[in-house]
């Protein structure tokens, strides 16, 4: 019985490891924006789309300071002392609760939102 050595084939050189679409979408909603288009941008500049990387870095500054904008017109404001409260685990009332969860839905959304459009429309551009 012979066996033959088992020998590591060299990987071609025409592909490029890139960030997937969950990636971009996981860190642009649970941090922000900036976050999934900076993977996005490593993506591109990997894949060689080092011109095409100033269009998706402007929409993602456009896009943050657009989400701050519409977040503090909204009219929702929480008191700096609730957010104390909360960070030492004291209670809070269901209005001051609902306030703080309701900012929060509303920033979960609009970076959701974000995260799609970085991968339905720039990830699916380029890649």
């Amino acid at each position: 019985m012979e066996f033959e050595e088992y020998t590591e084939e060299e990987p071609e050189e025409d592909y490029v490891d890139i960030y997937s679409k969950r990636a971009i979408i996981g860190f642009s909603v649970f941090f922000n924006v900036l976050f999934g288009a900076a993977f996005l941008v490593i993506n591109m500049y990997n894949a060689g789309y080092r011109k095409e990387i100033s269009r998706v870095v402007s929409f993602a500054f456009f896009y943050y300071f657009l989400s701050m904008y519409l977040i503090a017109i909204s009219g929702i404001r929480i008191d700096p002392k609730v957010l104390d409260m909360v960070a030492k685990a004291k209670q809070v009332s269901n209005a001051e609760a609902m306030q703080i969860l309701l900012v929060f839905a509303i920033t979960l959304s609009i970076n959701f939102l974000g995260g799609l459009i970085l991968t339905r429309y720039f990830y699916k551009k380029y890649f």
